[in-house]
């Protein structure tokens, strides 16, 4: 419904907004890498506040995930992401993520507290994931990330311990001989 105004800047909004998304192919703006990006997005938020100030409550969920780049062999998928805005523009998620082989944990942040400087953080964890599984590469990774997006700029904290990974080029190199 639309607000009366008559009180401008002052003017009380209220309202809810249902969100449900099948197709995620926005996303592929912020992760040009990936061959395929699905899952669905639901959202059950309430708005309040006023004109100059407005806010919104509700929940945040993403599930049935998947990114996949099929030339490196990435598949996430099962991803699962859901969690609450609390009304000063913060919203905190919590869910996981299985990976090729193994399953990851997944924390968000979405700081919206001031919309010209928004922030978005999120940290991944998991123990044994198969992350890479193509012909040419196999990887097994333990990530403690960080990645945080602000100020127009992503910034990467943390560490991946690999502790097996295979290369197999298609191609080798032709060995050189010299002559002595």
């Amino acid at each position: 419904r639309v607000p009366d105004l008559s009180e401008g800047m002052d003017s009380e909004l209220s309202g809810r907004l249902r969100i449900s998304m099948n197709d995620l192919d926005l996303l592929s703006n912020f992760l040009p890498m990936a061959d395929e990006i699905n899952g669905r997005l639901e959202a059950d938020l309430k708005l309040a506040g006023t004109a100059e100030r407005p806010y919104s409550t509700g929940h945040v969920a993403l599930s049935d995930g998947v990114i996949s780049n099929r030339t490196s062999g990435l598949r996430l998928s099962e991803i699962q992401l859901a969690g609450q805005m609390d009304g000063q523009g913060l919203t905190e998620m919590q869910g996981s993520f299985r990976a090729t082989e193994g399953m990851g944990a997944l924390e968000a942040l979405i700081d919206l507290s001031d919309v010209l400087a928004p922030r978005v953080a999120l940290d991944i964890r998991g123990t044994g994931l198969k992350l890479f599984d193509s012909q040419v590469l196999t990887v097994v990774a333990e990530p403690d990330l960080g990645l945080e997006w602000k100020s127009g700029a992503m910034y990467v904290d943390g560490s991946i311990t690999i502790p097996s990974a295979r290369v197999a080029p298609a191609v080798l190199p032709a060995p050189t001989v010299t002559e002595s």
